[in-house]
């Protein structure tokens, strides 16, 4: 049986060729566990992108502030052409497979968004299975 999510992240790849570092980089990162540091304009962001994307799994960017929000998903849009069914979204809802919020917004997450339920005083389990990939720049990206 197919998975949506990842066919489709599949279905969407970089528009440029990736410079040799941030090839060797993604070669490197084999296991989904890894800590990128690249001096500013070296591309962390189309790395962060690819190496989540290849994973085929729902992802989730956590960045300190909207201008950093807003990199990487206008970075999404526009250099990995994003089907209908990959956009980026940045709402909390977490619906969208590609996902971008801000640390904020972690902080303003009602039970009734994280657990599809509302009422009852004991903690909830999110609905579905679902296995996110989590990027979180630092503030210099």
């Amino acid at each position: 049986m197919s998975d949506p999510v990842a066919d489709a992240l599949r279905s969407c790849a970089f528009a440029h060729p990736l410079r040799t570092h941030q090839q060797l980089a993604l070669d490197a990162a084999t296991d989904g566990r890894n800590y990128l540091v690249l001096p500013p304009g070296a591309g962390k962001t189309v790395v962060g992108w690819e190496a989540a994307r290849r994973l085929g799994q729902r992802i989730l960017v956590l960045t300190p502030n909207t201008a950093v929000q807003d990199q990487w998903a206008q970075t999404w849009q526009r250099d990995f052409g994003p089907g209908p069914d990959a956009v980026c979204g940045a709402d909390r809802s977490l619906a969208s497979p590609v996902t971008v919020l801000t640390y904020q917004s972690l902080a303003v997450l009602d039970r009734e968004t994280v657990t599809g339920r509302t009422g009852g005083t004991r903690s909830g389990e999110p609905t579905g299975p679902r296995c996110w990939t989590c990027c979180i720049p630092t503030a210099g990206t």
